[in-house]
């Protein structure tokens, strides 16, 4: 199942216009991907805003309001898969420990100085490249900015709720698998990656 770029393009939208009202120049999002688990939930604010999921490596989206996102990788392999998968071009490959001084540059270059910049993934952004975008950015007002991203994703739009309905039965699928393979006496890692294979081979 995909989401429509429309869908992302709209949710855009709603959050250029909700980061106008607050009088956010710009949004800067650090993603840690989806492979953590549990351990992280960052991927999510930038999945819901454009699809992107790094799942083992770290992200930067970049929103501006009149302007294309901008998404900083830190390899060459997302990048050309990013570029495969989204709408938008602008789409930079940036080591790890340039992330911050990169970041910076591009801000500098989009705002002007003293003006309010929101940022989400303050939990999980490396604090070197939080001390250097708060350097770099001299008198900028950062500001955290989830909750712009929150309300939006507590209404759940049709797609959404297709996409939580088909959740459901591939959780049904798992369990019934559950109650049958642990009859057979296997192993929890056994188990494990027979719940895995299950949910995967359903999408």
């Amino acid at each position: 199942m995909r989401i429509p770029d429309s869908i992302f393009k709209k949710r855009l939208k709603n959050t250029s216009e909700k980061m106008q009202s607050l009088n956010l120049q710009s949004l800067i999002v650090y993603s840690t991907g989806s492979m953590l688990g549990h351990a992280s939930s960052t991927h999510g604010y930038i999945r819901y805003q454009c699809g992107w999921d790094g799942r083992n490596l770290p992200s930067v989206f970049i929103l501006t309001p009149e302007r294309e996102p901008i998404l900083l990788v830190p390899m060459r392999s997302a990048q050309l898969f990013a570029k495969e998968t989204l709408w938008f071009n602008d789409i930079r490959v940036v080591p790890q420990v340039k992330t911050g001084q990169e970041t910076a540059t591009i801000i500098n270059s989009l705002i002007s100085k003293a003006q309010q910049i929101g940022y989400i993934g303050f939990n999980e952004i490396p604090a070197p490249i939080y001390k250097t975008l708060l350097e770099g950015t001299g008198a900028a007002e950062w500001i955290e900015a989830n909750k712009i991203i929150d309300e939006q994703r507590i209404v759940k739009d049709e797609i959404k709720i297709v996409f939580h309905q088909r959740a459901a039965e591939i959780c049904d699928v798992m369990l019934k698998t559950l109650t049958r393979k642990i009859r057979k006496g296997k192993k929890a890692y056994q188990l494990q990656a027979d719940l895995e294979y299950a949910a995967k081979y359903q999408g």
